[in-house]
């Protein structure tokens, strides 16, 4: 590791610890009992699936915990949950190999982290007396994605699966029969709203596993849609909008720090470069148009549902703020399908919109059923968890 990178991570973790000691909370990873946790949920999953046929429990555990805990010899901050480091590492590997084929060059190449900010979006920090860019992501966002995407694959149409495809139902009624006919899985979405917000991390919530045939579309939104999370970011990489932007002294971990600002546009232009790269992305891996795009409107269906609880909480209204640097989720929706249509034949841009829209629709079903519960938590001035009081 090179001295620049080595400064970068020792500021990063620098603001982590004090980030973590300041709202008074430990990373959920470091908690007594995770590991037991992560133990006991990998044996329920060997039980439930096919895996069981291939492989021993004990070779299951094993892979279980390479996989969520990764190489702990890996440069990684102490206070960096190992397995959302596992998977940055990978993600952010298979979208600079799209980017490197592309000739396309990184600068400036951004270390990634998480940590319990209190935004949906991406936070930006120049290293002092440094080139180098840190990017901190909400610590409980991809969570809160991962449990999301198992609701909404769950009173998803699916038809079936054959030859390696998925097969959807794409009428109206056919979702919102299944939705009103899956109570429970309702009542699990207003269970984790309530644990990312009011318990501080969506992994508080009660763990679940879906029916082995649901694991297919579950994995495919959750990816695409955390795959253009982080392509965004390197969007305002390769666009230059982070190596020649303005900075503002933001506290975090009680002292003050050199955060990046961005204007709307910039933001605007990092979703265009961001949805073709995570495009690349799931096209290398087999996927098409349909099974990607859905992941831009699952992404900004599941930040405006955040939004608009964190509003309700703290001011008993959902009225989320007008921003000086994000524009309106609606707004950045409307100019990703935009961006769809302006991109590919009429007829090729119809299915993907369609599958999008049934996204959007049934994370808004969501929505309604968890307004008038956020409604009851804010009378009975039950307060956020410390990251989203800042």
């Amino acid at each position: 590791m090179s001295s620049e990178n080595q400064a970068a991570l020792n500021y990063l973790e620098h603001i982590q610890r004090n980030t973590y000691i300041a709202l008074g909370i430990q990373p959920l990873w470091m908690l007594d009992g995770h590991a037991d946790f992560v133990e006991k949920f990998a044996a329920q999953f060997y039980e439930s699936s096919d895996v069981k046929n291939s492989m021993t429990l004990e070779e299951f555990r094993k892979g279980t915990r390479d996989s969520l805990f990764g190489s702990l010899d890996s440069p990684i901050s102490s206070y960096q949950d190992p397995a959302f480091y596992f998977l940055l590492s990978h993600m952010t590997s298979e979208i600079e190999g799209i980017l490197d084929e592309q000739k396309v060059e990184i600068y400036p190449r951004p270390i990634f982290g998480s940590l319990p900010t209190g935004r949906v979006n991406g936070v930006a920090l120049r290293v002092p007396d440094s080139d180098q860019l840190i990017v901190l992501l909400e610590d409980g966002l991809f969570g809160f994605a991962n449990l999301t995407a198992k609701a909404v694959s769950r009173v998803f149409p699916l038809k079936g699966e054959g030859d390696g495809r998925l097969t959807f139902s794409v009428g109206e009624s056919d979702w919102k029969k299944e939705f009103a006919a899956r109570p429970d899985v309702v009542e699990r979405f207003v269970e984790l709203l309530l644990a990312y917000l009011i318990g501080g991390h969506p992994h508080a919530a009660r763990p679940y596993l879906p029916e082995p045939k649901y694991e297919g579309i579950t994995s495919l939104l959750r990816d695409s849609m955390e795959l253009f999370v982080l392509s965004h970011e390197y969007g305002h990489c390769i666009s230059g909008h982070l190596d020649m932007g303005q900075t503002k002294k933001a506290m975090l971990g009680g002292e003050e720090t050199d955060e990046v600002l961005t204007s709307w546009n910039q933001e605007i232009e990092a979703d265009v470069a961001g949805l073709g790269i995570m495009l690349a992305v799931m096209r290398k891996r087999g996927f098409d148009l349909s099974l990607s795009f859905w992941g831009v409107d699952f992404f900004f269906g599941c930040i405006e549902i955040v939004e608009r609880a964190v509003s309700i909480l703290r001011t008993g209204r959902a009225e989320v703020p007008i921003s000086s640097t994000h524009p309106p989720t609606e707004l950045r929706r409307e100019m990703m399908h935009r961006v769809l249509k302006n991109s590919v034949p009429e007829e090729h841009a119809a299915g993907p919109l369609q599958l999008a829209g049934i996204v959007a629709s049934i994370l808004n079903e969501f929505w309604l059923a968890c307004e008038p519960v956020l409604q009851k938590v804010y009378e009975d001035h039950t307060e956020l968890a410390p990251a989203w009081r800042q």
